[in-house]
C-alpha cells in the first residue's frame, strides 16, 4: 500500500492498492525488469486509487470506498513496445475503454536516473495535453539514500 500525505501535514489524501505477483510463483512484484513481453493480462501491473485512507493489505482491504480510478499496463507494454504507457480506467472499470495516458521515456531507471531527468507526458486517450512528470536527478549526495523519489509535476 502506498498512502500520498498533503505537505507538511498528516493528512493522507489517497491509498494506492498495488497487488504483487498474481501467477503463484511467491514473487512480490509482477515480473519487472524481466524482459519478458506483457502477452497476458495477468503479467500486467497495475494500481487502484482510492480516496483518503484505506486499511489493509493489496487484495484484502478492509471496507474500501469505491475506487477513484485504476491504472494498468497495455498489452506488450507500450507504444511500439519501446515507449511505456500506463493507461487510466475512471472507477477502476478495466472493461471500460481508458480515458488517460502516461508515455514515458524509451530510457529510464537504475543509474540513468542519477544523471539525466525522465519525463513522462501525461495526455488524454484522444492527445490532449494534461500535464507532464518528471523525475528529477538527486541535488546532492545525501539524496541518494532517501526512500522517496522528486517528482515535478506541471500542468500542460
Amino acid at each position: 500500500m502506498i498512502y500520498v500525505y498533503q505537505a507538511k501535514t498528516e493528512n493522507i489524501l489517497m491509498t494506492i492498492e498495488r497487488l504483487g505477483c498474481e501467477c503463484g510463483c511467491g514473487c512480490p512484484q509482477k515480473c519487472l525488469g524481466s524482459g519478458c513481453p506483457i502477452c497476458c493480462d495477468f503479467c500486467k501491473d497495475g494500481v487502484t486509487v482510492y480516496e483518503g485512507y484505506v486499511e489493509g493489505r493489496p487484495g484484502e482491504l478492509v471496507n474500501p470506498p469505491p475506487p477513484i480510478m485504476g491504472i494498468k499496463q497495455p498489452t506488450c507494454g507500450g507504444k511500439m513496445g519501446l515507449f511505456p504507457q500506463l493507461f487510466f480506467y475512471p472507477g477502476a472499470n478495466f472493461g471500460a475503454p481508458p480515458t488517460e495516458v502516461i508515455q514515458g521515456p524509451c530510457i529510464f531507471g537504475g543509474c540513468y536516473e542519477l544523471c539525466c531527468k525522465a519525463s513522462y507526458k501525461h495526455d488524454t486517450t484522444d492527445g490532449q495535453p494534461i500535464s507532464e512528470i518528471v523525475h528529477l536527478t538527486p541535488k546532492q549526495f545525501r539524496m541518494l539514500s532517501q526512500r522517496y523519489a522528486q517528482i515535478r509535476i506541471r500542468c500542460r
